[in-house]
């Protein structure tokens, strides 16, 4: 597993909501996506568009980022395999 958004498999890594809860998002698996911490405290409750915005300004090409984004959510999370992964990552 890895960061959704920058491909980062070294750092820990969170369940971040596409979606945030604060704009509509749910728990679902669909809305649900493995993100290092860095990404996820950058994104915190941001839209992916707000995010992305925000990004270019301080002169980040989320070009990549996009792509990642769109290749990988096309299938839900496996919420096991990300529990697992979490859960060992704290040992």
């Amino acid at each position: 597993m890895s960061c959704v958004y920058c491909g980062d498999n070294e750092g820990g890594l969170t369940v971040d909501h596409l979606l945030a809860r604060a704009l509509g998002g749910n728990n679902s698996a669909f809305n649900l996506v493995t993100a290092c911490r860095t990404c996820n405290l950058s994104k915190q409750d941001k839209s992916i568009r707000s995010w992305f915005r925000w990004l270019r300004r301080l002169g980040v090409d989320t070009t990549k980022i996009g792509r990642r984004i769109r290749g990988l959510v096309k299938r839900p999370l496996d919420m096991t395999a990300a529990k697992k992964h979490l859960e060992a990552r704290k040992r």
